[in-house]
């Protein structure tokens, strides 16, 4: 159990769980990045559980970058 003084939102963890989360949002079944996406779910798993921050990050970057040219097209 959490010390009285631990703030979830201290957890650097889900801050990043949650920007995944909003930028997975409108992945639908039939979206043809859902494989790739799914790739990089079990990248950012395998970070979370080695508590490998900078590979969770970089995982990050290679997620938005590949929502964000999708969507500009």
């Amino acid at each position: 159990m959490p010390s009285p003084t631990w703030n979830p939102t201290d957890d650097p963890w889900i801050g990043r769980w949650s920007l995944v989360a909003t930028l997975t949002t409108n992945i639908e079944a039939d979206d043809h990045r859902l494989p790739t996406i799914k790739a990089m779910f079990k990248d950012f798993d395998t970070a979370y559980r080695g508590r490998n921050h900078q590979r969770f990050i970089q995982t990050g970057q290679r997620l938005r970058a590949l929502i964000e040219v999708s969507t500009t097209r």
